[in-house]
């Protein structure tokens, strides 16, 4: 295993220096936008990327997006003042992420594989690692299937 740090490897490879790079421009991108809005905007929006002439913005919903279309016209100067010089704005409400799905865990160990376990836990030397293996061997067994 290699132990250089992060940024060396990074700084190693062309391609992987430029997206890099291109990650802290946008993350600094981002940065100004968030500048530029009031709190309860600057939590519900996020500047993706400059597209030509128009900075894409993702919104978290309708009302944010409404609202920063009607500040549009005041935040183009102050976008051109922070750097950043676009001629408008590309406000898209980003759909929401999935929730995560509660996985019903189905694995079921057999009566000679749980006693296997049981053995190799008593045989452990490491008193952390037997309790521990010990209490799966215990939880499987008491599971309701």
């Amino acid at each position: 295993m290699n132990s250089r740090p992060l940024g060396d490897l990074i700084q190693g490879d062309r391609k992987l220096a430029e997206l890099a790079g291109r990650a802290q421009q946008l993350m600094r991108l981002d940065a100004a936008w968030r500048r530029l809005l009031p709190d309860a905007l600057a939590e519900g929006s996020q500047a993706v990327c400059i597209n030509g002439d128009a900075l894409v913005v993702f919104a978290a919903n309708a009302a944010v997006a409404s609202r920063l279309r009607f500040l549009e016209s005041t935040l183009l100067p102050r976008l051109a003042e922070a750097g950043y010089p676009v001629r408008v704005l590309r406000i898209r409400v980003a759909a929401p992420l999935a929730p995560p799905r509660n996985r019903e865990n189905r694995l079921k160990i057999g009566e000679k594989g749980l006693a296997a376990l049981a053995d190799a836990a008593g045989a452990l030397p490491d008193e952390g690692l037997r309790r521990a293996l010990a209490a799966f061997v215990r939880h499987q067994l008491s599971r309701d299937d």
